[in-house]
């Protein structure tokens, strides 16, 4: 038995080129579902916004006329969610969502086949962003938790 042939030695990934497909899956996985929740909350807060209080006291009173006396509070609480002071947080709640997720995103993928020793930085960034994607919604809490053990299978890989 001679070596490994020209193919075999192309074909085959040399220790420093190793694909590492699971750690990749999981925080692509999360990533997604990051962005997917960063994406809902963007709508969500929009469609919101261009609800007017006098639909929803019309729609509640046409259902219960007895809610009429509730028209008051509601105009005050539809009023301060279209300030622009409420919906600016939730926006921007929202936006660190989308950005979280595409840097978990991105994470797994550059993990994938990295040079050196990257997938350790990979690794951590992908937890660290994971973190700190809970502040929006962390994408559904199952995209933060797959960005974790992304990260962490990462992180125990040699």
């Amino acid at each position: 038995m001679q070596g490994k042939s020209a193919t075999e030695k192309f074909m085959s990934p040399s220790a420093g080129q190793q694909k590492h497909t699971l750690p990749f899956i999981f925080m692509l996985i999360g990533g997604v579902l990051i962005l997917l929740g960063g994406i809902y909350e963007l709508s969500a807060v929009s469609a919101i916004s261009s609800v007017s209080a006098n639909s929803i006291i019309a729609n509640l009173t046409a259902s219960n006329p007895a809610l009429a006396h509730n028209a008051t509070e509601i105009r005050l609480i539809n009023n301060y969610v279209n300030s622009g002071a409420l919906a600016d947080v939730i926006y921007a709640v929202a936006a660190v969502g989308v950005i979280c997720g595409i840097v978990v995103m991105l994470s797994g993928i550059m993990s994938y086949n990295p040079k050196g020793n990257r997938l350790k930085i990979f690794s951590i960034v992908a937890i660290i962003f994971s973190l700190i994607s809970i502040l929006g919604d962390g994408g559904f809490l199952v995209g933060m938790i797959l960005g974790i053990i992304g990260g962490a299978l990462g992180l125990m890989k040699k």
